[in-house]
C-alpha cells in the first residue's frame, strides 16, 4: 500500500497534462503534525517486515525541501527495513547535495523527463520563464549518480512517434532506469493509436537488441 503525501499546491512548472489544480488560491503546505500522524497510521496497516510505501508529490515537493526531509527522517526513524520512500520531482530544483541527503535517509528519486526538448518542452513549461525546462532539469541533476535515479516519461499523441528517440536521448545522458506512461487525459485519435502500436513494436525490438548487446 502506498501513502501519497502531497507536499503543497505550488509548482514552479505548468505542465499542460497535469491533472492537479496548482498555483491557484491560497498556498497550502503539508504540516509536519499532520504528516507525523498519518505515517504511524500507515505503518499500522502493515505487518512487521512488509514493505510500506510513501511517495512525495506536489506541486513540486523540492520547493519545500526542509518539509520533505523532516518527514523522511520521521519515517526512517520508525520504519521497517523494507519501507520504500520515493520523491517524485520535475528535477529543476534538485541538486547533488539535496539528493544525497535524502538518499542517505533511504529515499529514492523519480524525475519527470519526457526526452528531447522538442517533446519535453512542448508540454512542460517553467512558470514565468521562457527557458527550457529540460535544460533546467538536466543542469540541476549534473553531478548526480544517474544510476540511482528513475525517470518517468509522459507520452502524448504528438510525441509518441519520438518515443524511441527520446529513450535513446535519455540513455545518452546517463539514465538507465526508464519508464513511461500515456497521457490518458487526452482523446487519442485512431492515427495516434496506430502510431503507438508501431512504436511499441519497435520498442520490443529495441529492448531485445539492448539485452543482447
Amino acid at each position: 500500500m502506498n501513502l501519497m503525501l502531497f507536499v503543497s499546491n505550488r509548482c514552479n512548472m505548468s505542465c499542460d497534462y497535469c491533472f492537479l489544480d496548482l498555483n491557484n488560491g491560497a498556498a497550502e503546505v503539508l504540516g509536519l503534525d499532520a504528516a507525523f500522524q498519518a505515517c504511524p497510521d500507515h505503518f499500522r496497516r502493515h505487518k512487521e517486515g512488509e514493505a510500506a510505501q510513501f511517495t512525495f508529490l506536489g506541486g513540486e515537493p523540492l520547493i519545500h525541501f526542509s518539509v520533505v526531509k523532516g518527514i523522511v527522517e520521521h519515517i526512517r526513524a520508525a520504519a521497517y527495513k523494507r519501507t520504500v520512500i520515493n520523491v517524485v520531482t520535475n528535477a529543476t530544483l534538485a541538486c547533488p547535495e539535496k539528493i544525497k541527503e535524502l538518499q542517505a535517509l533511504g529515499a529514492e528519486f523519480t524525475v519527470s523527463l519526457d526526452g528531447r526538448a522538442s517533446s519535453h518542452d512542448r508540454h512542460r513549461r517553467l512558470v514565468g520563464k521562457a527557458d527550457s525546462s529540460l535544460e533546467a532539469g538536466l543542469a540541476a541533476l549534473e553531478g548526480c549518480d544517474k544510476n540511482k535515479i528513475k525517470v518517468n516519461m509522459v507520452v502524448c499523441e504528438d510525441t509518441v512517434g519520438s518515443l524511441l528517440r527520446n529513450i535513446e536521448f535519455l540513455r545518452g545522458r546517463g539514465f538507465r532506469r526508464l519508464s513511461f506512461h500515456l497521457n490518458i487525459l487526452e482523446n487519442w485519435t485512431q492515427p495516434g493509436l496506430d502510431a503507438l502500436r508501431a512504436v511499441l513494436e519497435g520498442l520490443h525490438k529495441y529492448a531485445r537488441a539492448l539485452s543482447a548487446a
